[in-house]
């Protein structure tokens, strides 16, 4: 049966994609914080081409400036394990508004998102988002979140975060992603130039089966920013007993416009 999941954001603006976009400051000139601002005639990528060199250029920070921008996902995903093995498909539809810009160019954006699969069901909750240079995530969100991500590493440079019940792991727990570099994806049965991201989540157990929780390697594309392929490898129990999720992009499109 197919569920919709509605995340929709308050937090000081309009999330509805109507009423007129909060003011945007001076974009000024050279390398102060407020040229971080996305000028309002520089719409959201959807192509690698003029992307930013490294990871900056996996992420599409029109897309957090002069909204509101919409945003079409549907990905293809697969489980397996000692159960044997599962599919689904994931349909994410995402409409970002702007709610604020401050005069340093963080950026305040509204995300209402719904997502659609067709084996669960679930409800709905609220969620602003904060862009502030190259760093992204839910606004009350700590550094140490796994949700928040840096995307101003150079290859081999990694972030390590201390994760707790709050921040999207268990006591003691510590999330490290890495930037590994460029790769060349390919994508229905196209080549696709993407930023590939390694992380793992550890934990301080006692017993070193139980120490790692999971291994995932993610794919972003140059300039769209949206995830082409997701592979993981989670251990609810230890480390002989894994489940492995992969995820791959079917479907990609921003502001009606194709991003594949």
């Amino acid at each position: 049966m197919a569920a919709s999941l509605v995340i929709a954001s308050c937090g000081g603006g309009s999330s509805d994609g109507g009423g007129s976009d909060p003011d945007i400051p001076d974009t000024g000139d050279g390398d102060s914080p407020s040229s971080l601002i996305v000028p309002p005639d520089v719409l959201p990528a959807t192509s690698s081409e003029g992307a930013e060199p490294g990871l900056r250029g996996c992420l599409n920070r029109p897309l957090y400036y002069n909204g509101p921008h919409f945003v079409t996902t549907i990905h293809d995903v697969t489980h397996s394990g000692s159960f044997g093995s599962s599919s689904d498909s994931e349909q994410l539809e995402e409409i970002y508004t702007v709610t604020d810009i401050e005069t340093d160019g963080v950026a305040h954006v509204a995300i209402e998102t719904t997502l659609t699969t067709s084996t669960s069901t679930a409800g709905s909750f609220t969620t602003p988002y904060t862009l502030d240079g190259y760093t992204v995530g839910p606004s009350s969100a700590s550094d140490n979140s796994a949700q928040v991500m840096n995307y101003d590493l150079t290859v081999g440079e990694s972030v390590t975060q201390t994760l707790g019940i709050d921040t999207g792991g268990s006591d003691g727990s510590i999330r490290t992603y890495t930037y590994v570099g460029r790769e060349t994806l390919t994508v229905d049965g196209q080549p696709m130039e993407t930023c590939r991201v390694d992380s793992e989540i550890r934990n301080e157990s006692e017993l070193p089966q139980f120490r790692l929780i999971s291994d995932v390697t993610d794919w972003y594309g140059v300039g769209t920013g949206l995830k082409l392929k997701s592979e993981g490898v989670s251990y609810p129990d230890s480390e002989q007993d894994s489940v492995t999720t992969v995820k791959v992009l079917t479907f990609g499109s921003i502001n009606s416009e194709s991003a594949l």
